[in-house]
């Protein structure tokens, strides 16, 4: 069963040279706080990864459904000094993600991926998503 909320993915970039790990520190020094003021939790940030520059993050944030969570976002990054938002989507969950709390996302190799899909294609590709899943995550 899909979970009943948003989900808002942002790829952040700092315009005057800030770099790992200052980001980091103001992503949670900040960031956070003012996210979860205006009723909006992080759900995962990414930096360093695969097809990011040293000055990018990736956050992706959910709320309920009735919030405006891209409002709520862009002003709680535009608070962020030095930092913009250079490409951003909403999301709804399909079979992913099971929880709407904050991923625990320790060192290693992230890569977020796109797919474009033909509406007719949707039920299937998430059919076949759901199936591949548990082998995956039990996979070592």
């Amino acid at each position: 069963m899909p979970l009943d909320a948003q989900f808002h993915f942002a790829k952040l970039r700092a315009t005057e040279g800030t770099r790992l790990p200052v980001l980091r520190e103001q992503l949670e020094a900040g960031l956070v706080h003012r996210l979860n003021d205006a009723g909006i939790t992080l759900w995962g940030a990414w930096a360093a990864i695969f097809g990011i520059a040293g000055n990018e993050v990736i956050i992706v944030t959910n709320a309920a459904p009735d919030l405006d969570l891209r409002g709520g976002v862009e002003a709680a990054v535009s608070a962020w000094d030095g930092v913009e938002i250079i490409d951003e989507h909403l999301m709804t969950p399909t079979i992913r993600p099971a929880r709407t709390s904050r991923l625990a996302t320790p060192e290693g190799i992230y890569v977020i991926r796109y797919f474009d899909l033909l509406r007719s294609d949707i039920d299937e590709f998430v059919r076949l998503s759901d199936q591949g899943w548990p082998s995956f995550e039990a996979d070592e």
